[in-house]
């Protein structure tokens, strides 16, 4: 349920980043290994929401989360891209 939730808040083209931050602050304050275990969960294709956020260019998002001081930043995907492989695949997909 809490992955369900967390990737709907988090991982779509227009997710809000304040509604993020709000989140994170609420896990933080339950526990921070809940808030470990939420940023970076994966998806079935082995994306986190850090993925997703640079993939839409989200720069807010990534913000937050980078803020957590949990996100881990070498995660690779099911296709072994980390973050910044993803962005500029995403960058040269969208401008040939």
């Amino acid at each position: 349920m809490v992955k369900k939730v967390w990737f709907k808040i988090s991982s779509s083209e227009d997710s809000d980043s304040r509604i993020v931050e709000i989140y994170l602050d609420c896990f933080e304050k339950f526990s921070t290994n809940l808030l470990d275990f939420v940023v970076n969960q994966c998806d079935s294709n082995g994306n986190t929401a850090m993925h997703y956020a640079i993939s839409f260019y989200n720069f807010d998002i990534v913000s937050v989360l980078l803020d957590s001081k949990v996100c881990n930043v070498n995660k690779f995907n099911k296709v072994n891209f980390r973050y910044v492989q993803l962005h500029l695949v995403t960058y040269f997909i969208q401008h040939p």
